[in-house]
């Protein structure tokens, strides 16, 4: 049987994106989401969650964009001289590998992101992180520690077949940037031993360009089992825009809205039928 858990990041980011999330679930798209508690909307995104609650909902790890929850000095490490986390993921891997960012204070402001969400009444049904970083070594294991301290079992592995025929045929794909992000998380994700994941993912090397076409050729080769797709639907409304460069410039801009018309598009349940998918979400699995 093929079960699909549609995801869509950055829960809590800005109003808009928490207005695209709530449309395309439902529409009956999207059955799950990843929520940023130390962003600027995560309280609107918890209303948004209680008044939905066939709305799986997970907790986005983060230490790349935005504020911490915790007071700066106890994240010093962490934040630059403005009091944001780095934002450059690449200056973070170096820090945690160089020891200039203290992996206890990446605990505390871990544990005080998922106890931000306990709090306000959500009941998390997995773990991911912002850039993948809970798949890198010393993140990895102190995924694993709160995952067991919280009982939260699920956690997102990108195990992503980067190479079906039907998906990936442009043999141009090895000169994106995307592509060697894709392979380096897929290896990374090897070190997943004893948590439980899907057995399949998608939508790290399409990050962005999850349109309605993408959908329809993963669909006709999605093999039996359970994969989760990635997505980041969403409306950039306004001054929000300028919120979203603020906290990272890669914030897919332009994109959002473009991934939102797909899901919500009637042509997507049909997809659905057609292919004899089953949509569900992290808690049903």
């Amino acid at each position: 049987m093929k079960k699909v858990i549609i995801n869509a990041d950055d829960f809590g980011l800005t109003e808009g994106i928490n207005k695209g999330i709530i449309e395309a679930h439902k529409k009956g798209a999207v059955t799950s989401a990843s929520l940023m508690t130390n962003m600027p909307s995560f309280y609107d995104a918890i209303r948004l969650a209680k008044d939905n609650p066939g709305l799986g909902v997970g907790v986005h790890l983060n230490i790349v964009r935005g504020e911490p929850v915790l007071p700066l000095g106890n994240v010093r490490t962490l934040v630059d001289k403005e009091g944001f986390f780095l934002r450059n993921i690449f200056k973070i891997i170096a820090g945690i590998y160089q020891n200039k960012i203290d992996l206890i204070e990446l605990e505390s402001e871990w544990v005080a992101q998922i106890e931000r969400a306990l709090e306000n009444g959500m009941s998390v049904t997995h773990l991911d992180s912002e850039k993948h970083l809970h798949l890198i070594g010393p993140a990895l294991k102190i995924l694993k520690v709160l995952a067991k301290r919280y009982k939260i079992s699920k956690i997102r592995a990108i195990n992503e077949p980067m190479y079906f025929n039907k998906i990936f045929s442009n043999p141009f794909c090895i000169f994106r940037k995307c592509f060697y992000k894709t392979l380096v998380v897929n290896l990374l994700s090897n070190q997943m031993q004893g948590l439980r994941s899907t057995d399949y993912f998608y939508g790290s090397y399409e990050a962005g360009n999850m349109i309605l076409e993408k959908y329809q050729n993963l669909f006709s080769c999605l093999e039996d089992g359970l994969t989760e797709i990635m997505c980041h639907p969403g409306y950039i409304i306004g001054e929000q825009e300028r919120t979203l460069l603020n906290y990272n410039r890669y914030s897919l801009i332009g994109k959002r809205e473009r991934e939102l018309q797909a899901l919500i598009n009637p042509k997507f349940s049909e997809l659905v039928k057609q292919f004899n998918i089953s949509l569900v979400s992290y808690k049903d699995v």
